[in-house]
């Protein structure tokens, strides 16, 4: 649990984004709590947006390689 517990206060400490790190700031006392897995779902949770694993499937499935020309 201690190394969890490391994982997630580096990771914490780590954040570059202000809105997040002061969302993280605000909870660090509940997040540090939370398993590796519960924290990871929090943070997706608060940082991605609904459906974006979808936008990206969409974006790449539209894409396409330039002319060959």
């Amino acid at each position: 649990m201690k190394g969890i517990k490391k994982k997630v206060e580096s990771i914490l400490s780590r954040l570059q984004d202000l809105h997040i790190a002061d969302w993280a700031k605000a909870n660090k006392a509940a997040l540090v709590q939370l398993d590796f897995p519960e924290f990871t779902e929090k943070l997706r949770g608060q940082v991605l947006e609904n459906d974006w694993d979808r936008k990206i499937k969409l974006v790449m499935l539209a894409s396409k390689q330039g002319d060959l020309e």
